[in-house]
């Protein structure tokens, strides 16, 4: 397949509108027990800080050589000064950034050891965003639509993305002839209706359809139910080690490629920045699908929210013969 035309420049942007965070790396070495309680002893070695959810999405973008921008949500902290900087790093404006003092910027801290993380300590809030806040994003999508021809929702359930939020943006993309996609959380996904695609994990495809899904023919029920429900185009189901399942017209499944799993955080964002640039510039869904499949199964052999290229990609395209 011949994703060359990933290379082409657009003047329009893609937006990416989501819950922001910061993914803190503890490193260190463990070799003895704690006198104190049963727990490891962690000697720490390094730490590193980078941009998680929506901001991940937009990493992944800025590395696929994307036009980007993102609204979001940090609070009045450090950790959203740091969000801010590493914005900066990527040269990504800033200006629809809003500091909500009534939250904490959501972090998240993982201990790792000999390549295995032990511990995950979260801090955040979750309240949803005010009538002001709300107003201020809508308005400023209304006034900037014609400035996008994409719009990516990345939902951690953090409260940015209420149901007024998704409902006119998706309205206001929809007059527009702007792609929409979502990777959602949680249970409601009427919020999402009228999306051009939907990209839940397996997980979320249950909590989304309300039952266990245990076979493929559960798998395909599942993204006809959000198909028809939604009356979205497209409906993408990632199966981790099992690859990806999709529906437009007709069911499939294309398997994953086989690769040593060290981090799965991060992963179903770089699937949607993946589906994102290849849909913008008119692959099939087939077409899409296989190039994300291929860019997950890069970023997963690394710990970290981390990110590839086209050229990468291209590369082991090439490498398989697919």
């Amino acid at each position: 397949m011949d994703y060359n035309r990933l290379f082409e420049l657009n003047s329009k942007k893609i937006l990416v509108i989501g819950d922001i965070m910061l993914d803190i790396y503890q490193y260190g070495n463990c070799n003895r027990i704690s006198p104190e309680a049963p727990v490891p002893v962690i000697d720490f070695t390094k730490e590193e800080k980078m941009l998680g959810g929506a901001g991940n999405v937009l990493k992944n973008l800025v590395s696929f050589g994307s036009n980007c921008e993102i609204i979001s949500i940090i609070g009045e902290d450090i950790s959203g000064t740091i969000v801010l900087e590493k914005l900066n790093d990527l040269k990504i404006d800033n200006k629809s950034i809003i500091v909500d003092k009534s939250r904490r910027t959501t972090e998240k801290c993982r201990i790792v050891s000999a390549g295995q993380q032990l511990i995950r300590i979260d801090k955040e809030d979750k309240h949803s965003i005010d009538d002001e806040i709300e107003g201020k994003i809508i308005t400023y999508v209304r006034n900037n639509i014609q400035r996008y021809d994409v719009i990516l929702f990345s939902d951690y359930l953090k409260g940015l993305l209420t149901e007024k939020i998704c409902f006119e943006i998706i309205k206001l993309a929809k007059n527009n002839d702007v792609l929409t996609l979502v990777d959602p959380k949680g249970a409601n996904y009427k919020k999402f209706k009228n999306i051009d695609l939907i990209k839940p994990n397996l997980k979320e495809a249950e909590i989304l359809i309300g039952k266990k899904i245990e076979s493929i023919e559960d798998i395909r029920l599942a993204c006809t139910f959000l198909k028809t429900m939604l009356e979205c185009k497209y409906v993408v189901i990632t199966l981790a080690e099992n690859g990806i399942a999709l529906l437009e017209n007709s069911f499939e499944i294309i398997p994953t490629e086989t690769c040593q799993v060290f981090d799965v955080s991060g992963a179903g964002d770089t699937v949607l920045a993946s589906l994102a640039i290849c849909l913008k510039k008119k692959y099939s869904l087939v077409e899409a699908c296989n190039f994300s499949n291929k860019a997950a199964s890069i970023v997963i052999r690394k710990f970290g929210s981390t990110v590839t290229t086209i050229s990468d990609v291209i590369s082991m395209n090439k490498k398989n013969h697919f």
